[in-house]
């Protein structure tokens, strides 16, 4: 498994690399070899949220004189995939479900906004997107680490005493700080017979 990631995942891949000290070729389980951007891609996916049409917040701006913008629109989530050669990953739409232009606005995909190079006079703006939980993310991958550092054994010489069952606290340790910091899932739910 020594493929690479979707192009829109190498911010993200670069983000848990980072958190777990991940190398290109730490270890070897079978025959993969841990950890190729293809194998961050697969923990990063397990910890991925398809956001379907949700409804942005527009942030009112006032530029003075009375004079009221809407440019900025803020998800919800954050850490989204990026729309890169030609993928449509990550898409905004206008209320009839019409797409937008990729030219009329930038993304922070990290934090989940929209900024529009015009004023939106109010128009509600949708967004179709996958967000991913960085924090479950890296927690995964230490505790595959841990996994993986399984058959780890402490040893001791004359001189000397290794012991390598400390790098499976670690990774158990590091796991359980990120978890603490995923976020919770939320779900908005419609009663139908309400409507």
């Amino acid at each position: 498994m020594a493929g690479t990631a979707r192009v829109g995942m190498s911010t993200l891949v670069s983000t848990i690399r980072g958190f777990c000290n991940l190398g290109t070729d730490d270890y070897t389980l079978g025959t993969s070899t841990y950890w190729s951007d293809e194998n961050v891609e697969i923990v990063l996916d397990r910890h991925r949220t398809t956001v379907v049409r949700e409804r942005l917040a527009e942030v009112v701006d006032h530029t003075g004189g009375g004079t009221i913008e809407y440019k900025e629109f803020r998800s919800g989530f954050g850490n989204f995939e990026e729309t890169t050669g030609g993928t449509a990953i990550f898409i905004l739409e206008n209320a009839e479900g019409g797409d937008l232009a990729t030219t009329l606005y930038s993304v922070d995909y990290a934090n989940g906004i929209i900024t529009f190079g015009t004023t939106q006079a109010g128009s509600s703006r949708y967004l179709t997107g996958r967000s991913y939980d960085v924090f479950g993310a890296a927690a995964d991958a230490y505790r595959v680490k841990a996994g993986a550092y399984s058959e780890a054994v402490n040893f001791k010489t004359d001189n000397m005493s290794v012991n390598r069952g400390e790098l499976i606290k670690n990774c158990m340790r590091m796991a359980s700080n990120y978890a603490a910091l995923g976020y919770a899932q939320t779900v908005n739910m419609i009663r139908d017979d309400s409507v």
